[in-house]
């Protein structure tokens, strides 16, 4: 799990997602997921790390396809 002490001060995209995402944090379900380059998973492809859009928890996994 990746603890971001102030999300505020980083950049946020919201993505829309074809699944549905559930957060362990604030139980919050959505459709869509926040990503950052402040987060990056893997340098050579530039993919990201994903989060919850509401509060920022990287606890925020897919429970429907």
């Amino acid at each position: 799990m990746i603890e971001i002490k102030n999300p505020n001060q980083h950049e946020w995209e919201y993505i829309e997602n074809d699944c549905t995402s559930q957060c362990m944090e604030c139980d919050y379900t959505s459709n869509y997921s926040a990503e950052s380059n402040s987060f990056i998973y893997d340098n050579k492809t530039g993919e990201r790390f994903t989060f919850c859009p509401r509060c920022k928890s990287s606890d925020y996994y897919i429970i429907k396809e």
